[in-house]
C-alpha cells in the first residue's frame, strides 16, 4: 500500500515539473490507479507543493493522512444498512460508520451500483435470478393470454408507489 501511494506522489512531482496541469495529472492518476487512487483534494494539495518545490515524496506527518475507506469491509456495511432499511440517508450511513458523505456516496453509485428511486436506495440492475424469473413470469403471461384472451388482461392490477393502477 504504501508503495502506491510513494508510487503516485512521485507521479503528481515528476508531471509537476513538467508543467502539466493538476486536473490532467489527477485524470491519468485515476485511469492508472482506479479506486486505489488517492482523493482529488489530496492530489491537489501535493500536486501544489511539488509544484512550489517540495522534493520529499514521503507524506509528512499529520499532511493529509490518506486513509482508503473503499475497502470490500466498508462496502459490505454500506450494503447491509441499505439493505436492512431502503430509505436510509446518506448522511446517517456516514455518521454511523465514520466515513465521509463523499466516499459514502462514491461507494453506493460507484461501487454497488445503487441509486436512489422514489426516497428508497434500489440495485441498478436486475440479478441474474431477477431476470430468469422475469423472463418466465412474461412467457406465463403469454400463454395465459392465449389461453384466456382478454379476460386475462381485464383481470391485471398493477401498481407502483403512487397507486394501484
Amino acid at each position: 500500500m504504501a508503495s502506491s501511494r510513494d508510487d503516485q506522489r512521485r507521479l503528481l512531482k515528476s508531471f509537476a515539473k513538467a508543467n502539466n496541469t493538476g486536473a490532467e495529472v489527477y485524470r491519468m492518476m485515476v485511469e492508472a490507479y482506479g479506486n486505489k487512487s488517492m482523493s482529488k483534494a489530496m492530489a491537489y494539495a501535493f500536486f501544489k507543493e511539488f509544484k512550489d518545490g517540495r522534493e520529499d515524496i514521503k507524506s509528512r506527518a499529520g499532511f493529509n493522512t490518506w486513509v482508503g475507506v473503499r475497502t470490500p469491509d466498508n462496502m459490505e456495511a454500506v450494503r447491509n444498512m441499505v439493505e436492512e432499511n431502503r430509505r436510509v440517508q446518506i448522511k446517517e450511513i456516514a455518521e454511523k460508520l465514520d466515513i465521509s458523505v463523499g466516499s459514502i456516496h462514491k461507494i453506493l453509485h460507484n461501487d454497488l451500483k445503487f441509486s436512489k428511486r422514489a426516497a428508497r436506495w434500489v440495485p441498478c440492475l436486475l440479478s441474474e435470478e431477477h431476470r430468469r424469473k422475469q423472463v418466465e413470469m412474461a412467457k406465463d403471461f403469454i400463454m395465459r393470454s392465449n389461453r384466456d384472451g382478454q379476460a386475462f388482461w381485464d383481470s391485471l392490477v398493477t401498481m407502483d408507489e403512487y397507486g394501484v393502477h
